[in-house]
């Protein structure tokens, strides 16, 4: 009986965001923008955030005298890589449970989105397409290299045996 209810609930819930996200591309490229820009702070945060929470699985050749230690650099990278598909699918499944609301905030955004393509219109002299490219592209960028610099950064510490980050 709490199944039924529960499958009754999430065909609810899809069908709700299925509409409202019909809502948002009807906002045209100002929705998609915000949008993205709320998934952009929302897994960058998410994964900086959880970051801390979850230890680096180490092996001790790891930690004791790591530049003695052959593949040292390529074990600890190993670990922070593991480390961060924990993270990233912790930062996903808390997606899933905002989905609806960062929906609803990204339409109340799309106004904003859309001053933010044509100052990069403007700004760049470059047509909308390439303003929403320019857009999403500095959004993913920026997401990437936060994640690099936490997959590297806890690599090189745990390589240097310092600290367990």
């Amino acid at each position: 009986r709490a199944r039924r209810r529960a499958d009754v609930l999430g065909r609810r819930m899809s069908k709700a965001t299925a509409r409202q996200t019909e809502r948002l591309a009807a906002l045209g490229r100002g929705g998609a923008v915000s949008y993205g820009f709320l998934n952009f702070a929302w897994y960058t945060l998410a994964v900086a955030l959880q970051w801390r929470r979850h230890a680096s699985p180490v092996s001790p050749e790891v930690v004791v005298l790591p530049s003695l230690v052959p593949g040292a650099a390529a074990a600890a990278l190993g670990a922070s890589v593991r480390k961060f598909g924990r993270v990233l699918l912790a930062a996903y499944v808390g997606s899933q449970v905002t989905k609806l609301p960062r929906i609803y905030l990204a339409m109340a955004l799309a106004p904003w989105g859309d001053r933010l393509l044509r100052w990069t219109e403007r700004r760049f002299g470059v047509g909308e397409k390439k303003a929403f490219a320019i857009v999403t592209g500095s959004l993913i960028a920026g997401c990437l290299g936060i994640w690099a610099a936490l997959i590297f950064g806890n690599a090189m510490w745990l390589s240097l045996g310092s600290f367990n980050m």
